[in-house]
């Protein structure tokens, strides 16, 4: 070796010197991503696979599954058009997601639930093909990397889905196959996040996708839209659209000498103001009239504690709640009509003395005399109406809702009882003016020797102003709910003993 050679030599070992072993790690994960994002997208796989129906689990994980997916597929979306189908994929999952979102922040999200489970079949197929897709992606990578493809991992995850479907369309409702596959998925889940391990260790490096916004940036983004969305949703349709109109003035014209009568019997004549010339017109010659009121709290009330000292020396405390206000007053009505049977029109009608502040909707549900008394039968099916006054002026609306439903409670599915049938309405009420009320009525006849008249209402009340998803007062009555952090319920009687003579009945 010449003196040039070792001079040569020595020149190389010093620039060896001179440059760093490697670039710092920030560095190297932004060059070379993959292990990040494939376990960004296999978290996102996991959260959104498993469907847990409580404290808002089953929008939540989904959520947040289809946001690690983005992130995770946007960085390799470049690195072979396999990943790109899987990114456009999740790109319209998401927006799918996004429109469940909007539409569960609205009272119609009941009824566009159908047309949501008529969507989420075409989603399973879309599912099958994003793991075929992803699958491919990774098996590429891999060959890429100078490893040797392995699908065995993704044919697994494929096959459980496929078992997953199975068991769905045969309605699998045991708990044994349910523990198997929850556990074989934590497995198939914990072996792809080996896969991404592997893909590291090789040293293979996978150029990131150029993007202009971080993803700290763009997770902030996708969370506050989805919040507006949500929130804007409830604002517009978070309430019945309700028909109000103003109260002709001159609608009891003709019915004025029937008022008169009824009221000379006993007939509490704010109710009798705020019913339809038409169901005034149906209780001309009445011959009774039985009426019972009572103011119902809508409020948690304060607890007061009383002490009573026992001459033994013994200490008792005994605790109650104390209501200083009762929002809501029932005022339940008997009509007697002049019949060939003993018929009678029965009116329950509610009035708010204090607005507790209404937000979204309000719901009705009757429990008539008919199905549950052989004595007794509906003759008519129940109608009325929603009223409000403002500026001196009485805005009168139908009820958005108002029909018999056969629903299945909480209660009658824990004894698995069969299914009810009773009457519902359903409606909003606007929070601005005052005397926000309103009624039902119907009329029932005589099948046999019937003597206790036994009609019951029960008013849904909505407490807060924004949940999700939107449950409606309707559908919480139907639930057989009663008081929770978003409703609460009233319930009222009208009884009396049809024997009682007219005037001395107070109901029982």
């Amino acid at each position: 070796m010449d003196k040039y050679e070792l001079f040569d030599a020595a020149f190389e070992e010093a620039l060896k010197g001179c440059v760093a072993e490697g670039p710092p790690d920030y560095i190297v994960k932004n060059v070379t991503p993959s292990k990040k994002s494939l376990n960004r997208v296999f978290t996102g796989i996991a959260l959104s696979a498993i469907t847990l129906n409580f404290w808002g689990l089953d929008y939540i994980l989904p959520f947040i599954g289809t946001i690690l997916s983005i992130l995770g597929l946007r960085a390799l979306r470049k690195e072979n058009k396999w990943f790109f189908g899987c990114y456009v994929i999740t790109v319209i999952r998401a927006l799918r997601l996004l429109a469940l979102f909007a539409v569960g922040s609205t009272v119609y999200s009941s009824e566009l639930r159908d047309a949501f489970i008529t969507v989420s079949y075409f989603s399973i197929p879309v599912m099958f093909v994003y793991l075929l897709l992803l699958r491919k992606g990774l098996s590429t990578l891999q060959h890429k990397a100078g490893l040797i493809p392995d699908t065995k991992r993704m044919n697994i995850l494929i096959l459980w889905y496929v078992l997953l479907c199975i068991l769905a369309l045969l309605q699998y409702e045991g708990y044994i196959l349910v523990w198997v596959m929850l556990i074989a998925y934590i497995f198939i889940i914990r072996n792809l996040y080996k896969l991404s391990k592997d893909m590291d260790e090789t040293g293979y490096a996978v150029e990131g996708a150029p993007v202009k916004i971080s993803d700290r940036t763009l997770t902030c983004i996708i969370v506050a839209s989805v919040a507006v969305i949500c929130l804007g949703a409830n604002i517009l349709f978070g309430s019945y659209d309700m028909k109000w109109e103003v109260q002709d003035t001159a609608e009891h014209t003709e019915v004025q000498q029937i008022k008169e009568h009824l009221i000379s019997l006993g007939f509490p004549s704010h109710v009798l103001e705020d019913m339809s010339a038409e169901e005034i017109k149906e209780c001309e010659g009445a011959t009774e009239v039985f009426t019972k009121s009572e103011d119902h709290p809508v409020n948690k009330g304060r607890k007061v504690t009383k002490t009573y000292y026992y001459p033994s020396g013994n200490v008792y405390n005994s605790t109650s709640t104390v209501y200083d206000v009762k929002e809501l007053r029932i005022t339940g009505v008997a009509v007697k009509l002049p019949a060939e049977t003993n018929t009678w029109k029965l009116i329950h009608h509610f009035e708010w003395t204090v607005n507790p502040g209404f937000h979204g909707t309000e719901a009705l549900q009757l429990w008539t005399m008919d199905g549950r008394y052989d004595d007794w039968r509906d003759k008519t099916e129940a109608t009325g109406r929603v009223l409000y006054s403002k500026d001196s002026i009485t805005y009168t609306a139908p009820y958005y809702f108002s029909g018999k439903q056969t629903y299945t409670s909480a209660f009658n599915a824990m004894f698995n009882a069969g299914p009810s049938r009773d009457t519902f309405a359903a409606f909003s009420l606007p929070d601005e003016g005052e005397r926000h009320r309103g009624y039902l009525t119907y009329e029932i006849e005589e099948v046999e020797d019937g003597r206790i008249v036994d009609s019951w209402i029960h008013y849904a009340h909505q407490k807060i102003p924004f949940m999700f998803p939107v449950r409606t007062a309707l559908e919480s009555r139907m639930q057989g709910r009663w008081d929770d952090k978003a409703f609460r319920t009233v319930q009222d009687a009208l009884q009396f003993d049809v024997d009682t003579p007219s005037g001395n009945a107070e109901g029982f």
